[in-house]
């Protein structure tokens, strides 16, 4: 099943005729779109012993060591506010991913689900690098961030 949902994934990238990098042998896709103000490199890949598809996209905003702390108290609020997807962050170097997971245990898979995937995960990475690039440059305070939501 996972190969035919591969397959699934790549058609719904050629019928936008988006350009991507598809390793076959790991069922993983990398590719790049522009946002409104950022490059978006998004990775997809189905995980077949998991049964999911898993998206992530690297926000190009790193938190500085100082502001690592406010970072985590901003994750949590931005997470908070998700409808779909989440912030992950590793602390220890400040990077911030977007990940987005689809179970596909006994279900249908469509070009629509992987529009979806892509469309939140973009729209979520614009929305989300401008905040807290903002919070880590100290353009904006926690309690700003905060407020945005």
């Amino acid at each position: 099943m996972a190969d035919q949902i591969f397959q699934t994934l790549c058609a719904a990238l050629d019928a936008r005729k988006w350009n991507y990098e598809a390793d076959v042998a790991k069922r993983a896709i990398r590719c790049r779109v522009n946002g409104k103000d950022i490059p978006i490199d998004m990775n997809i890949r189905i995980n077949e012993q998991r049964k999911l598809i898993e998206f992530y996209s690297q926000l190009p905003c790193i938190m500085p060591e100082d502001k690592r702390i406010e970072g985590a108290i901003a994750v949590s609020v931005a997470n908070y506010g998700l409808y779909d997807g989440s912030i992950i962050y590793g602390i220890d170097k400040g990077i911030l991913l977007f990940r987005m997971t689809c179970s596909y245990h006994d279900g249908v898979i469509g070009e629509g689900l992987f529009h979806y995937m892509i469309q939140c995960g973009c729209v979520n990475v614009d929305l989300y690098n401008d905040r807290f690039a903002a919070l880590a440059e100290g353009k904006i305070d926690i309690q700003q961030f905060i407020a945005l939501e």
